[in-house]
């Protein structure tokens, strides 16, 4: 059962990965390509906009799974319980997803290639300062909501 488990958990996490970063490449030229001209503007929204649903998703299994929130009535509490299988599939799946669009290779490649140093550099700070303020307000903000 454990190994079937982890198979899974690892297809889930592969495929949901791939299917992130067909993502990212859609958002990158299709959404934002009109909207912002510069690609390391484009990979700092996209990697904010990630950081901040796995933010979410972070605190949302943490709080769910770790603390025990449940949405069934169970106990007399209403909450909402899942077998360990489904679980790790979720979140193997939401990982996979968030972790494929907001991919650092993509920045570094694009900051290497497409912007003299002195700016990369730049938006390197810039993008790993707003992503980590993005995970921590996705943390708070959906523990808040939670609790």
């Amino acid at each position: 059962m454990v190994a079937a488990v982890t198979v899974g958990a690892w297809v889930a996490f592969s495929v949901c990965g791939g299917l992130g970063a067909v993502a990212r490449y859609v958002a990158d030229t299709s959404v934002l390509a009109g909207r912002l001209r510069e690609p390391l503007a484009r990979l700092t929204v996209i990697n904010v906009v990630g950081s901040l649903l796995l933010g979410v998703v972070y605190a949302v299994f943490y709080v769910d799974y770790y603390v025990g929130f449940q949405a069934v009535p169970v106990g007399g509490q209403l909450g909402y319980r899942v077998d360990e299988w489904s679980w790790l599939l979720v979140r193997s799946s939401c990982v996979g997803f968030l972790g494929g669009f907001t991919t650092f290779s993509t920045v570094m490649v694009t900051a290497v290639t497409d912007a003299p140093l002195r700016k990369s550099l730049g938006w390197l700070v810039l993008m790993g300062t707003l992503c980590v303020l993005a995970w921590l307000a996705g943390c708070v903000g959906a523990s808040a909501v939670l609790r």
